[in-house]
């Protein structure tokens, strides 16, 4: 049977898992898969960016446009030193994005035949091949922990923590003045009993904003740390919902295998993938025969390009005409502009328009009605003060605490754009006072 095998490039080892495609069964791999099906290596969640942007109802051509603009406008750092891919559902795109730098460091330890593929989509397609669509995935790693939201079969949000079972051992190791290999049997053997864990666990969980309880049908974990006796207990007990491993097939194993297991499967037809390719040599000089073909292409090009000037032409002296039709009609006054000086008159007009449109009132009041279904869903949070300026919308108030402003600032993701949560800060009698904003969207 043909067959995939997905790499995950772990600090502890590389991990290969196959699966059959289109169908077929999962099973660990030795370093050298049998048969000569495609690889698929995971890009570690540290190495990538994740976005989550909304798209319009268009082909994906439109959208790539659309999400290399955003990109372009929030990555800290040039678009041009980095791959990126995307996956879409109805009108969200799921975007992560690589330096290439360090794609070909991957690229080295991967070998040259595997695919790069993003370790949460890899997360992603594990859970929905074990039935599960709206869950929270925990990987406990040996030098990172890496949580990963799903929301109706999509990626929510990624988060990293280099909290991970090396970095436990070495505190363990200095409080206890043990050896690095001592303090990881001692971890193995007690766990969560330990109070360095349990402060580790809660170090952990605060850091990554979780409300309480998580807002997830499912919480699933694996990795090495996984194991760790009573870890999931202490999951369950302060996320408020059952922790539990991935239900994976029975030849691997939900701690060592998910990984991998996700990579393999994004072979199979139907499943969310990506390709982050990085930057390739290039070689120098020419063949003779390239030269031939070169030759004949740039005929070709040229001929094309002439028929192609003449049809644009001929389709702007139209355009100019129905634009200068539709000027003496709707806007008499710039009709008589000359030709270099319209455009940036009727730049001005719309530009004009639209400052209008962003400080209308009725604008605002229908930004504020649309705030009452995110504080319906909030019990206990109050909002005190409300300014509006320049476009922008600034909330402030108090809640019980720093997750509830953070849960709140995320719901208003839907109405305001980039809503961002400038201050949060205890107040008195236990409440946290927060102010935050965002830019209202325009009409």
């Amino acid at each position: 049977m043909f067959r995939a095998t997905g790499l995950d490039l772990a600090a502890t080892g590389t991990r290969r898992v196959s699966v059959g495609v289109p169908w077929g069964s999962a099973r660990p791999e030795g370093p050298r898969p049998a048969g000569r099906g495609p690889e698929i290596a995971n890009v570690p969640s540290d190495r990538l960016t994740f976005r989550r942007l909304n798209v319009p109802p268009a082909g994906r051509e439109i959208r790539s446009r659309v999400v290399r603009e955003e990109l372009s406008c929030s990555l800290p750092f040039p678009l041009e030193e980095a791959a990126w891919d995307w996956t879409d559902g109805d009108d969200v795109a799921s975007v992560l994005v690589a330096l290439r730098s360090h794609l070909e460091e991957i690229r080295r330890e991967s070998g040259e035949r595997a695919r790069l593929d993003g370790e949460p989509l890899s997360y992603l397609r594990a859970a929905r091949e074990c039935g599960f669509e709206d869950a929270l995935v925990l990987d406990f790693g040996a030098s990172r922990t890496t949580m990963c939201a799903l929301k109706d079969g999509a990626l929510e949000w990624v988060r990293v923590s280099f909290r991970g079972g090396e970095a436990l051992d070495r505190r363990l190791a200095a409080a206890r003045s043990l050896t690095p290999e001592a303090a990881e049997d001692l971890k193995k053997d007690q766990g969560l009993a330990l109070p360095e864990c349990q402060e580790w666990l809660e170090t952990l969980l605060e850091e990554a904003l979780l409300p309480r309880p998580v807002p997830f049908e499912a919480l699933l974990v694996c990795g090495g740390g996984a194991r760790m006796p009573g870890l999931r207990e202490a999951l369950g007990d302060r996320l408020g919902l059952p922790a539990t491993p991935f239900p994976v097939p029975g030849s691997l194993c939900p701690y060592r295998d998910v990984a991998a297991w996700g990579a393999a499967l994004a072979a199979r037809p139907g499943r969310p993938r990506i390709r982050l390719a990085p930057s390739l040599p290039q070689p120098t000089g020419l063949r003779p025969w390239y030269l031939v073909w070169l030759v004949a292409l740039l005929l070709g090009a040229s001929v094309d390009l002439e028929v192609r000037h003449a049809t644009l032409a001929r389709r702007s002296a139209q355009q100019a005409e129905t634009l200068q039709a539709a000027l003496r009609q709707q806007a008499p006054s710039l009709a008589e502009l000359p030709e270099e000086q319209l455009l940036g008159a009727l730049s001005r007009q719309i530009e004009a328009a639209r400052e209008a449109g962003r400080r209308s009132p009725a604008l605002l009041l229908s930004t504020l009605g649309r705030l009452a279904g995110p504080l319906q869903e909030q019990p206990g949070l109050e909002i005190r003060a409300v300014t509006f300026e320049e476009g922008v919308l600034t909330l402030e108030g108090q809640t019980g605490s720093a997750q509830q402003a953070e849960a709140f600032r995320s719901s208003l993701e839907a109405i305001l754009d980039k809503p961002e949560l400038i201050e949060n800060r205890a107040g008195a009698g236990g409440q946290t006072r927060f102010r935050m904003e965002g830019r209202v969207r325009e009409p």
